[in-house]
């Protein structure tokens, strides 16, 4: 325990406010301001917990500066610092949140990315789903508390369709802004499909309709949306498909049209094993592109199973390369523990089910 008087003597007079620091349980330092009076101590003040050196600094120093405000007798000379570079939580009162900064820099990120050519309604409602995704409604009302930017209900719902017409604009933006500002040689480009529900139960006849759902939604109608996507998730191109079209026969279409666009560019394609199908590997060979997709070894021979069975050492981190039987194109294969015992687990539980 260290105390401090104000009046410079070691041992403190009855009165006198002094400056405490005393190490707490859970073992930061804890800075207050004591007096002593009929020979018992009083805490007049709690300053604050440091559990650094610049902030017990810091504390130190309101400490003297709420010593002399308490202090009945004025000082001729002032013992406070100027203020420390650092503020201490415990002094500080959230008087309100603002997101200028952000809207701002995700503003210059929309100008950076080719995307100036787009009505500001367009932009300002794709930077508050970043800022505070909420409904189109409320949407509206958070740009208004927000940034003072003001879009009549009506007007946002007559232009957001319109939109669809700008598709191929944004997306020739996004793949120059790769080029351009990432560096991007498009030497490996990743596909993959999810799918989005309505909370609704009523399909229609254009995109709206019940499929595999992967969010375990298979009563609610869906679309289903293809992405490319860069090695470092950056979106290229997008497409949207009815609900209960198989992910498999996205794959061509999306593929299709990059090539159309983008001629010069045969990037390797990486897709997962729903991707897997013969119409689609001879496509990609046919048009000269590579590509490495999930293999579903489940449905290959078993002789070919044992045969990588007995090949790869069960070791995390080991992978072999192997010729796929009567196939132009060889596997991959890698050993995961974890894998494993998550395989042996969902077996046990399907063999308990009744």
């Amino acid at each position: 325990m260290q105390e401090t008087a104000l009046s410079g003597i070691l041992r403190p007079m009855q009165g006198d406010l002094i400056i405490r620091t005393v190490r707490t349980a859970s073992g930061a330092t804890a800075v207050q301001i004591i007096q002593y009076a009929n020979n018992k101590r009083i805490v007049l003040k709690h300053i604050g917990s440091a559990h650094t050196d610049d902030e017990l600094a810091a504390l130190h120093n309101e400490a003297e500066r709420v010593r002399e405000q308490l202090s009945p007798q004025l000082s001729l000379f002032s013992s406070v610092e100027s203020p420390a570079r650092l503020m201490h939580m415990d002094h500080l009162n959230l008087q309100a949140v603002t997101h200028c900064f952000a809207y701002e820099a995700l503003r210059k990120c929309s100008q950076q990315c080719g995307l100036g050519f787009l009505s500001p309604l367009y932009q300002d409602i794709a930077l508050m789903r970043i800022i505070e995704p909420a409904s189109k409604l409320r949407t509206i009302t958070l740009l208004q508390r927000y940034f003072h930017v003001s879009y009549a209900e009506r007007t946002v719902y007559r232009l957001l369709p319109k939109l669809i017409k700008q598709k191929e604009a944004i997306e020739n933006a996004a793949y120059q802004t790769a080029y351009t500002h990432f560096g991007e040689s498009f030497a490996l480009i990743l596909y993959d499909v999810t799918t989005l529900y309505f909370e609704s139960h009523e399909p229609d006849d254009d995109l709206r309709a019940r499929g595999f759902s992967k969010d375990d939604k298979s009563k609610q109608p869906q679309i289903v949306i293809g992405l490319l996507v860069t090695p470092q998730g950056f979106s290229l191109m997008h497409e949207v498909y009815k609900g209960n079209k198989f992910e498999g026969h996205t794959m061509l279409d999306i593929i299709k049209q990059f090539q159309k666009r983008h001629a010069d560019a045969k990037p390797i394609v990486v897709a997962d094993a729903a991707m897997l199908s013969q119409e689609n590997m001879q496509f990609l060979e046919a048009e000269g592109y590579r590509y490495i997709v999930g293999a579903r070894l489940a449905n290959t021979q078993r002789s070919f199973i044992d045969t990588i069975a007995s090949s790869l050492a069960r070791k995390d981190g080991i992978t072999i390369r192997l010729p796929y039987p009567n196939r132009s194109y060889d596997v991959v294969c890698a050993y995961s523990s974890q894998r494993e015992k998550k395989t042996e687990d969902n077996l046990k539980n399907k063999s308990q089910k009744p």
